[in-house]
């Protein structure tokens, strides 16, 4: 009965992103260390489940109180709360952080779908169509040389997300992003988007492209998330 409780709660707490322990290391006591240790592992259970509340309601406030916002720093506790492996870095010598998510969905017509997100701040530097494309040459490099996932072209895509954050934007690259002139490349998507530190305002892709259309409205959550 014990194991078979500290069963379920080992995997509550792999749910919450707090493996404690591995399953092989689940013991098979009896009496009162037994005890003790479900009663271990029911107050990490709770503080997991205390702190991921604490987390999700803390970003809505955020997000009711203060509107939209996005910076390097809030980007990154984002990536975080989502399970999104990142890390940090320049482009252009310029503060940059890069987020790596590799997904398969039976509704994607069973295929796998690696997404980069090159997120990097621009500061008070006026954003243009021609550093827009540069950003997304750039993004697109090191999504080619971080990925791993199956060969490309085979049930398998790329997806990239370049944000570029500045206070300075002109209408050009706000229409570049909204109407998705960034092309296409082969197996692989990008995804332009700008913030308007000044304002608060995301400027994103407004319709689902034809090609690739069944991945874009999953770009469109991750970059929801991103701006909460």
């Amino acid at each position: 009965k014990h194991s078979r409780l500290l069963s379920l709660l080992y995997q509550t707490n792999a749910l919450l992103g707090r493996n404690w322990m591995s399953i092989g290391d689940l013991p098979s006591l009896d009496g009162e260390r037994s005890g003790l240790i479900i009663a271990f592992s029911i107050g990490t259970f709770t503080i997991n489940f205390l702190a991921s509340c604490l987390r999700f309601f803390g970003r809505i406030i955020r997000f009711y109180c203060f509107g939209i916002s996005m910076d390097i720093q809030s980007i990154k506790e984002n990536l975080h709360a989502n399970s999104i492996f990142h890390s940090e870095g320049t482009v252009f010598g310029k503060p940059t952080v890069i987020g790596y998510e590799k997904k398969f969905r039976w509704s994607w017509m069973a295929t796998q779908l690696n997404t980069f997100i090159v997120a990097t701040d621009f500061a008070n530097e006026e954003i243009n169509i021609s550093i827009i494309e540069k950003h997304l040459t750039e993004s697109f490099s090191l999504a080619k040389k971080n990925y791993k996932g199956w060969p490309r072209g085979l049930q398998s895509g790329v997806g990239v997300i370049s944000i570029l954050l500045s206070n300075n934007i002109n209408n050009e690259a706000v229409e570049y992003c909204r109407k998705l002139k960034s092309g296409k490349k082969w197996a692989g998507f990008s995804i332009p988007v700008v913030f308007n530190s000044a304002t608060n305002e995301v400027f994103e892709f407004e319709k689902n492209p034809i090609w690739g259309r069944i991945y874009y409205p999953h770009f469109r959550k991750l970059i929801k998330n991103l701006s909460v």
